[in-house]
């Protein structure tokens, strides 16, 4: 399933003795790793503006390109695709919601905004879009589809 905004879906890929090792260049996986967190911290950090985030949600699906159908034999490898679905799914939430809240600011919406935005967004493998969660209730019967 593919995120809001996103052409190709998420998946793990898929790890199997018959998974042919890759003949393009070894990936630098702590180079990579390094240059996830800087992306993250400078992007999607404490203060955010859309079209940083736009430009993060580009650059980690370039990197997922890469990565995501890679057969790893060492856990660093594992934990680098888990941290780039990850941090796809952090950058895609801060993307839809367009308030600042708590220590999150966003600079093109600098007000907090109860009115439409005091819920969870719940991100479900099927929908492109989460869901959002009241949390004056938190009952998953009142669950709507973020606009």
């Amino acid at each position: 399933p593919a995120l809001a905004g996103q052409s190709r879906p998420l998946e793990a890929p898929i790890v199997s003795a018959e998974v042919a090792l890759s003949e393009r260049t070894e990936l630098d996986i702590q180079d990579v790793f390094g240059s996830l967190r800087s992306l993250m911290w400078r992007n999607t950090g404490i203060e955010r503006v859309g079209p940083r985030l736009d430009e993060a949600v580009e650059i980690i699906d370039f990197w997922s390109h890469y990565l995501l159908d890679k057969v790893f034999d060492k856990p660093a490898g594992w934990e680098l695709q888990n941290m780039l679905q990850m941090a796809r799914l952090i950058t895609a939430a801060a993307g839809v919601r367009q308030e600042t809240r708590g220590v999150h600011y966003r600079t093109d919406y600098p007000a907090r905004d109860d009115r439409n935005w005091k819920c969870h967004l719940d991100w479900r493998a099927m929908s492109k879009i989460p869901l959002k969660t009241p949390v004056n209730n938190g009952s998953a019967d009142n669950r709507t589809t973020a606009a």
